[in-house]
């Protein structure tokens, strides 16, 4: 009975505060927009690096004169090599064309095709020794140009991710923490609204808990409201951004995967929104409590 009563006199006490509400909500989806946008990026840079450290294939570049076939007979017959695929210059140009938008005025300005031919050389292992150790034979047989299999900055790709990872961490707890007290002086104007209540009430013997809960029930429901905002507009943004994202990853890594945030990450992240706005809640009524006699 008591928490439904609690419960009823919270959305009670939303109705009457506008100003205070809208602030605090407010505060907390700007937040936790800033802490979703980061992992959501953060999320889709390791599904990447996951993705390609997955699918290793070493790009040979050929001269303009070099025999693509022999050159793929060749590279077939070496050893710890898995599959060898030739890519024309009519075939990677029109990659480059399904991959990028409008680049047919790019390619008229330049004059011709100015992509080589390439082998997409498949190795039979994934160990970076192995992929090296290819490399380095590949790039020694005639009419080979380049050869690049991307292996040093996936490693330096994956330790920016560990980095980034464990400043989010730091950085989040910072972002939480201030608006925390950004929530608790929005809603202490309204908390002191109602001091001639609470000092009844404890004239009547409440305890500070009977005190509380309502505000904190209050606050609970603000953080809620706040994480459901911060998620509609991530998932907008996410929504617009997409298409465009996989263009670029799918002309830079071949790889063209992305994703909203997992579930357990938009359930830490409602979570994070309700325990804001109970952490405000407790601060604001804490100091009015201290205050009643």
């Amino acid at each position: 009975m008591r928490l439904a009563a609690s419960f009823g006199e919270a959305l009670a006490n939303l109705r009457r505060s506008p100003g205070p509400t809208l602030l605090a909500v407010g505060t907390i989806a700007a937040s936790l927009f800033l802490l979703g946008g980061y992992a959501l990026g953060l999320q889709n840079l390791t599904q990447l690096v996951r993705g390609v450290r997955g699918q290793v294939v070493i790009a040979v570049y050929l001269e303009d004169d070099a025999d693509a076939a022999l050159l793929s007979a060749s590279a077939g017959n070496l050893p710890g090599v898995r599959s060898v695929r030739v890519v024309s210059k009519e075939q990677a140009l029109k990659r480059l064309e399904s991959s990028v938008a409008r680049i047919e005025g790019l390619i008229d300005a330049v004059g011709g095709n100015p992509l080589p031919a390439s082998l997409e050389v498949v190795p039979a292992s994934t160990e970076e020794a192995a992929a090296e150790g290819l490399t380095k034979i590949l790039a020694g047989l005639p009419g080979v140009s380049e050869v690049e299999h991307g292996r040093d900055w996936m490693e330096r790709l994956g330790a920016l991710v560990q980095f980034l990872t464990y400043v989010g961490l730091v950085v989040g707890l910072a972002v939480l923490l201030v608006a925390a007290f950004v929530v608790a002086s929005a809603l202490r104007s309204a908390v002191h609204g109602r001091w001639d209540e609470i000092e009844v009430l404890k004239l009547v013997g409440a305890t500070d808990g009977y005190v509380r809960s309502p505000f904190l029930i209050e606050g609970g429901l603000e953080g809620l409201l706040g994480a459901g905002l911060a998620l509609a507009a991530l998932l907008a943004v996410h929504g617009l951004a997409a298409p465009r994202a996989r263009e670029l990853l799918l002309l830079a890594f071949g790889h063209a995967e992305t994703a909203f945030l997992t579930p357990p990450v938009i359930g830490g992240l409602l979570a994070a929104g309700m325990l804001l706005g109970v952490a405000g809640s407790a601060l604001a009524v804490q100091s009015v409590l201290k205050r009643v006699t």
